[in-house]
């Protein structure tokens, strides 16, 4: 059975070639962006300050949070990545600031209940398997709402919004939970900007309506379909990440078309 997911579904989408190189013959094992490493620290931090309920502590915000953030340092190696050069202080320094920013705009705002944090799922559809894993879902009255942190260092646009298969796929699993038991909700998506907390647009909020899980499934069977009838996976060289920053671009060069 195939099993797919959002980013395997953008990366597919965006250039078959790196889909292939990514997740089915994998010449090598990338180098460990430094990026993510930026990203994988922000969001154990923000993990460990909800999961710990410090969220209902608005008086002790920086003070725990400061402490969420030295055990995700811990966890993800930073005093060797240091030394290694693989990240450098002004990169710790950014974290700080984006965790500062992000105080700053969830500290006036009442405590939110909740639901999931870093939850993983698995859902059959059709004849192939969606695997996803959202940052957290709170309850807002009979209603959820999907929180996605993101480092970038704008916010998307709203043709970008509306292609992103992400958070309708996590509505796709919250009503496979929750059809039958709840009379009705709604479900909305919010994208969290960490870097862009000291401006008015540090957040994009939507709601994620049947149609856009349809649209997102459609895209994960075309993908299944071009799957199971051995695509050529051409390279798409307008592809946003195309060029010296995809960490296959000499191979794909040297390949051609």
């Amino acid at each position: 059975m195939i099993s797919l997911s959002a980013s395997k579904v953008d990366c597919f989408l965006g250039c078959q070639r790196l889909f292939k190189m990514r997740y089915i013959t994998k010449p090598f094992v990338p180098p460990e962006n430094k990026y993510f490493v930026i990203g994988n620290i922000s969001h154990k931090a923000l993990e460990l300050f909800y999961s710990r309920n410090f969220h209902q502590q608005p008086e002790n915000f920086k003070l725990n949070l400061s402490a969420c953030l030295k055990e995700a340092y811990k966890k993800y190696n930073v005093v060797e990545k240091l030394k290694k050069n693989e990240i450098v202080k002004k990169d710790i320094e950014n974290i700080r600031t984006m965790m500062r920013g992000y105080l700053n705009v969830v500290l006036p705002t009442p405590a939110p209940k909740v639901a999931y944090i870093e939850k993983s799922f698995h859902i059959d559809v059709d004849d192939f398997m969606i695997a996803g894993k959202a940052d957290r879902i709170d309850t807002l009255n009979d209603d959820f709402v999907i929180i996605d942190y993101k480092t970038n260092s704008r916010a998307f646009t709203k043709k970008e919004l509306e292609e992103s298969v992400q958070l309708p796929t996590y509505k796709l699993w919250l009503d496979r939970l929750y059809k039958e038991s709840k009379p009705a909700y709604k479900v909305f998506g919010e994208y969290v900007y960490l870097k862009l907390t000291t401006g008015k647009k540090w957040k994009s909020t939507f709601e994620i309506t049947e149609d856009k899980v349809e649209a997102a499934l459609e895209k994960y069977r075309e993908v299944k379909r071009q799957l199971n009838n051995n695509c050529s996976f051409k390279r798409n060289m307008s592809y946003k990440y195309c060029g010296p920053m995809c960490d296959y671009f000499s191979i794909c060069r040297k390949e051609g078309d």
